[in-house]
Order: structure tokens, then C-alpha cells, then sequence
């Protein structure tokens, strides 16, 4: 599913997730992050939180 994958900074993001949503017509996102380290990985989700 790289067609849905995601990377940079905040407003990399939120820009990527607004087009991902208004292409695919979602009304929610699942996020995942292969991170191994648990609080690397909660770091990770709050940066896209924030986005």
C-alpha cells in the first residue's frame, strides 16, 4: 500500500492526508508506524496528530 503512505514534515503531512482523504473519500484513517520502540512510536503518532 505505498500508494498510501505518508512521510514528512507537519505540513507535508496534513497536505498528503487532506489529498489522500478527498482521492479515496474516507471519513477516517488508519494509522500505523513500524516502529519497533513503543515510545518512538507514540512519539511518531502525536507528529501526526498534530498535522
Amino acid at each position: 500500500m505505498l500508494c498510501c503512505t505518508v512521510v514528512g514534515n507537519p505540513a507535508k503531512v496534513k497536505a498528503s492526508l487532506q489529498a489522500l482523504q478527498a482521492r479515496k473519500q474516507a471519513n477516517e484513517f488508519i494509522i500505523v508506524s513500524d516502529t519497533f520502540d513503543a515510545n518512538i512510536r507514540k512519539y511518531s503518532l502525536s507528529l501526526t496528530v498534530k498535522a
